[in-house]
């Protein structure tokens, strides 16, 4: 089917991936790994994203009734903080799951294992405190790897593939709570719940 005919949802899903392809890829060159139930990155009130990628995990809340309670979750943080989706272990708050790992934003699929640029223009390695702390060779390893023009996942590369899709609003980062209060209140308001978002994705690996 030709891009331009493809539903957003449909997009999305090939997006996210392609992006779950080449990190695979690049954790095998490297060795980089997240540490096991780690949700560290998942409780920083400063992770990013656009309402069009959110609309994916509307979708599968939409559909399974669950919508109504992570609403009023957000709504009682004021649309702020860390991500309602998180699930913290009861024991150890930085444990934990994410409850919509399969539709979860690129931010989250990239951030570990991608690379940006310096002032230079000069790829860097993108990764967590944790990763940097808990694996110091393997970070070594992966920034010369990315030096050598190893192939590796990058921000700016699906950050455009993103405005293609959804030229209007992809482009147009807030915080993770706020896109999925915009991408709920839009797909109600444009009534798209059974159209444009009834691709989903298909988890291609579990937590």
């Amino acid at each position: 089917m030709p891009l331009a005919k493809q539903s957003i949802g449909k997009k999305l899903s090939q997006l996210f991936a392609d992006i779950d392809r080449e990190v695979l890829e690049f954790q095998k060159a490297s060795g980089l790994s997240c540490a096991q139930g780690c949700g560290k990155c998942c409780l920083s009130p400063t992770v990013e994203t656009t309402p069009t990628e959110m609309s994916l995990i509307v979708q599968d809340l939409l559909e399974n009734g669950e919508f109504e309670s992570y609403y009023r979750k957000a709504e009682k943080a004021d649309f702020k903080g860390p991500c309602v989706f998180y699930k913290a272990d009861p024991l150890l708050v930085d444990k934990g799951r994410c409850a919509v790992y399969p539709f979860r934003p690129s931010v989250c699929r990239l951030f570990g294992f991608a690379a940006t640029t310096d002032k230079h223009d000069r790829p860097q390695l993108l990764t967590c405190k944790v990763i940097k702390e808990k694996q110091p060779q393997a970070v070594v390893k992966a920034q010369e790897a990315i030096e050598k023009n190893h192939p590796v996942p990058t921000m700016r590369e699906f950050a455009g593939r993103m405005i293609q899709i959804d030229p209007l609003s992809s482009n147009k980062a807030v915080p993770i709570n706020t896109a999925f209060k915009i991408a709920l209140e839009k797909i109600f308001l444009t009534g798209k719940f059974r159209g444009e978002y009834a691709d989903r994705v298909v988890p291609n690996h579990q937590q």
